[in-house]
């Protein structure tokens, strides 16, 4: 053991001692930086090797000297959590720049990380860093910070209305001005159209054929997802479901050949100069769509998806040219009617509609107020239009992410398409029922910007909130205060802009004191709440690190108590052996030697049962993992088992069936988190997004991924099916009787049950892993 550990410490000696010369070296000269960077590259690359040579010897002596494997583990850890290998990349990057003091920063990290793997390797496995508890007071430092910056982007907003009045006034003027006009111009047409009373036929025939292309293009697309989704399985069902579009396809074609021969249609084609061949086109589009589609089921009833998609798509497409062609033809046909015209004013009007919106949007915005909810019942927009989030804590956002609202305008505007759409395919009365759906919306809005405008000229006459600001700047200067001497005496990640953020804080609040100050006012507390997102973009990146590394101490920690359980289990199953083979033959019995032997393993077995316990708990309280929990508590409960059964002085086959089930599943379980460790942390990209940190909006990071927690579940499943065949094969050879099965199907079909819960909980863990 000492001989490999020497060894390898006189490895890493080599590897601290390199880079120190290089570094120095480069002090020295400029012009050998590119040597540097060579030799630096070449160190980089050795220690990798050396990383991978030490895992592997760590999984060979894991037998034989399981100390040095867990020396060896613990050294290879400490190097993945500390990102010791992408360190030296840093100082690679910065030699080749010529940014010599940035290198030697590097340089610096990476020595001090390499030292301390060589104290590993020379003195053995060490007490694990503290990170929890730096990592708690990194949270409450950005939950103190997401407090302030939700006051203070409160407070911005309202000084914001006192220093923009009289644009706000202005700007809400316009909008509700312009919204009446608007919904006078909308009550005029809706007037127009209700006299509206020749229907153009040729209209009306082109208007139902273009429907029913429509909807056949919406059950292709519909059939193009489906196949895209469904498992490998369900394939042969949705190509019959392709196949059967093929019917209404072919009724289209033929609905389109006897159109194209209809004389009033082909006269009003010609009249408005339209294209002749429109007919022609669409049956021909229809057609070649009809024909990819039979190739598309034919691929799919075979499970052939790649073989389907590209049918499927020229077909989507061959049926959004035939749609198109006969929109062309319509919109020319109605040029020249009455309802076309009002189909063009009625686009033109939800052109405008759509415009307004915008500006009654920035308008509000200007103003901090929810132009859907100006009576502030609900959200409040984040700031100022086209201004990015002011932080995490600052933001107010209107909907869910990456969802658009849809408010009044918007609605206004889909029912005006709709209208004019069906002006033009002379099916007036729907176009009544979308015009007034969209006059309604229209009202509604101007009762709101008239709520809208109100409020915000109510706000820009209030003053200026002082005693707001100067407990937002108190509490700033405190929490950057706290900041300067963290746990370890250094300050913390953002406390630099924490600091600038109190100074722009109390700036606010001074020239809050002065006459006229509220633009000056609101321009420094933008300024703190920069500093503030500064702020907690550092502590998020940090906070981030520091999950990683905690979720590799943690890994370490369990990997090593599961192992120590499996270690003292296979003495106590070997034991548990021997002690049933020496029972007397003649009186199948055991002496009191062999007796008091087996209650000293029962109760071995329960201390066992009370770790496994405590590893439990302590992955119930961290919260992440799903599966692992519920396999410890079947390990728990299958030791108290054996436990009961050596107290009664039970020890044949059943019982080390069990203990041999036990070290299955804990070898299983080690093997899983050395799989994990051996991974190393990994590195999330972006900032965080949340309290939490870790880039994952507030949520930490699993402990246990759900694909390595989708693998143990299916072990289990793995084990009740044998546990079944064993206990049916134990029922047949009269090993045990039906009464003392019981127990044992009650257990099986238990895990069975959980089995299926667990699926459904780690289903939901895979989807949010992919969105």
């Amino acid at each position: 053991m000492k001989r490999t550990l020497l060894l390898l410490a006189c490895l890493m000696a080599v590897m601290l001692i390199s880079p120190a010369g290089a570094q120095t070296t480069a002090a020295a000269a400029d012009s050998d930086s590119k040597d540097l960077a060579r030799s630096a590259t070449f160190l980089k690359t050795k220690f990798k090797v050396l990383l991978t040579e030490m895992d592997k010897i760590a999984q060979l002596m894991e037998s034989t000297e399981p100390d040095v494997a867990k020396i060896l583990r613990q050294t290879v850890v400490h190097a993945q959590q500390e990102l010791v290998s992408e360190k030296m990349g840093n100082v690679v990057d910065a030699l080749q720049r010529g940014l010599d003091s940035a290198a030697k920063e590097s340089h610096s990290e990476v020595v001090g990380n390499l030292k301390h793997m060589l104290r590993i390797l020379e003195g053995g496995v060490k007490e694990l860093s503290d990170t929890d508890k730096k990592l708690a007071e990194y949270r409450a430092a950005r939950a103190q910070i997401d407090k302030l910056a939700k006051e203070q982007a409160d407070a911005e907003e309202k000084s914001r209305a006192i220093a923009d009045a009289k644009e706000i006034d202005k700007a809400t003027a316009k909008v509700l001005r312009d919204l009446g006009e608007l919904v006078k111009a909308q009550t005029k047409l809706v007037e127009t159209v209700a006299k509206i009373d020749a229907e153009n036929p040729a209209l009306r025939l082109l208007g139902e054929l273009r429907d029913a292309i429509r909807a056949c293009r919406k059950k292709q697309d519909l059939l193009l997802t489906g196949a895209e989704l469904a498992g490998i399985d369900k394939l042969p069902l949705v190509g019959e479901a392709q196949k059967r579009l093929t019917e209404p396809a072919a009724t289209l074609i033929t609905q389109i050949d006897k159109a194209a021969k209809d004389a009033t249609l082909l006269a009003a084609i010609q009249k408005a100069k339209a294209d002749e061949k429109t007919l022609a086109k669409a049956s021909s589009s229809v057609a070649s769509a009809s024909g990819e589609m039979k190739r598309a089921a034919a691929a799919l009833v075979k499970s052939d998806r790649r073989g389907a998609r590209r049918p499927q798509e020229q077909s989507a497409y061959d049926l959004k040219q035939a749609e198109d062609v006969i929109t062309a033809a319509m919109k020319k046909i109605a040029a020249g009617t009455a309802s076309g015209e009002s189909a063009n004013k009625q686009k033109d009007l939800a052109a405008k509609a759509r415009a307004l919106d915008k500006e009654i949007k920035d308008a509000a915005a200007k103003a901090g107020i929810d132009p859907e909810d100006p009576k502030g019942s609900g959200d409040k927009p984040a700031g100022k239009a086209g201004e990015k989030p002011v932080g995490k804590a600052g933001e107010k956002p209107a909907g869910k992410a990456g969802e658009k609202p849809s408010g009044d305008m918007d609605k206004a505007a889909k029912h005006m398409d709709k209208a004019a759409e069906n002006m033009n395919a002379q099916k007036l009365p729907p176009a009544q029922s979308e015009q007034k759906k969209a006059l309604a919306e229209l009202k509604r809005k101007l009762e709101k910007v008239k709520d809208l405008r109100e409020k915000a000229l109510d706000a820009a006459r209030k003053a200026l909130d002082k005693k707001q600001q100067d407990r937002i700047a108190a509490d700033a200067k405190k929490l950057a205060e706290r900041m300067k001497k963290g746990q370890d005496g250094a300050p913390m990640p953002g406390q630099s802009s924490m600091g600038k953020a109190s100074k722009s804080s109390k700036a606010a609040a001074g020239e809050m004191s002065e006459s006229s100050g509220a633009k000056s006012a609101n321009q420094s507390q933008k300024d703190a709440l920069d500093e503030m997102k500064k702020a907690q973009d550092e502590l998020d990146e940090r906070i981030a690190e520091l999950e990683r590394r905690s979720k590799a101490e943690k890994l370490a920690k369990i990997e090593a108590r599961l192992d120590a359980v499996l270690t003292e289990q296979r003495q106590i199953t070997k034991q548990t052996k021997e002690v049933y083979r020496r029972r007397s033959s003649q009186k199948p019995h055991y002496d009191r030697e062999a007796a008091q032997q087996l209650s000293g393993l029962s109760k071995a077995e329960g201390g066992l049962a009370e770790e496994i316990e405590s590893v439990r708990k302590m992955l119930g309280k961290e919260g992440t993992t799903v599966v692992f929990p519920d396999i410890l508590g079947d390990v728990k409960s299958d030791l108290e088992l054996v436990q009961k059964q050596l107290g009664e002085r039970k020890a044949g086959v059943i019982t080390q069936a069990t203990q041999e089930e036990i070290e299955r599943t804990l070898d299983e379980l080690v093997r899983s988190v050395r799989e994990e460790l051996s991974k190393g942390p990994g590195r999330k990209k972006g900032g965080g997004g949340g309290p939490g940190g870790g880039g994952g909006k507030g949520k930490k990071p699993p402990l246990i991924p759900p694909l390595a927690e989708l693998k143990m579940l299916r072990l289990q499943q793995l084990r009740v099916n044998q546990g079944t065949r064993r206990l049916n094969k134990d029922i047949e050879a009269k090993v045990i009787t039906a009464d003392q099965a019981k127990p044992r199907q009650k257990t099986l079909s238990e895990r069975q049950s959980r089995v299926v819960d667990l699926s459904g909980k780690i289903k939901k863990k895979l989807k949010a892993g992919q969105r």
